[in-house]
């Protein structure tokens, strides 16, 4: 799916991104060559996701690569991809793996695999909570040694 990197910016700049995840605590950059790697300098043309400025100006759009599922921050560069270029901006992405999730995926999500409606779980809210008070009642009535 095209155009989910968007970003507002000064008229006609050159701009590009990079994406960015924490791996266990380490920062990793996305390699557009479908690989996860510590930043290094000498492979800064090879995290360039280009953003090109639409018709009317300021607004920048590129697409988000096709990776995993997953929170991942974008940094937006301004120059001609150098590891010198300055960042002008930022933002995070909640990835479901083909799309940035928005309030219609995420309403989705939570009926098709919180709640569930595939027979296999609980099927509304309240099944759920009524479900939650019976295993709670289970356990008031727990009484320790000597008791």
């Amino acid at each position: 799916m095209a155009h989910e990197i968007r970003f507002g910016y000064a008229l006609n700049k050159t701009l590009w991104a990079a994406v960015f995840k924490n791996d266990s605590g380490t920062w990793k950059v996305y390699n557009t060559g479908d690989s996860w790697e510590a930043w290094n300098d000498a492979n800064v043309a090879d995290y360039d996701i280009s953003l090109s400025e639409g018709t009317g100006g300021g607004c920048y759009t590129g697409t988000f690569p096709e990776i995993d599922a997953g929170v991942y921050h974008i940094i937006i560069y301004e120059g001609a991809v150098a590891a010198t270029d300055p960042p002008v901006g930022h933002g995070i992405v909640h990835w479901d793996g083909a799309a940035e999730y928005n309030m219609s995926s995420l309403m989705a999500y939570i009926l098709s695999d919180v709640i569930g409606a595939d027979g296999d779980t609980l099927e509304g809210l309240s099944d759920q909570i009524a479900a939650a008070v019976t295993e709670q009642q289970k356990q008031l009535n727990v009484y320790g040694p000597g008791e």
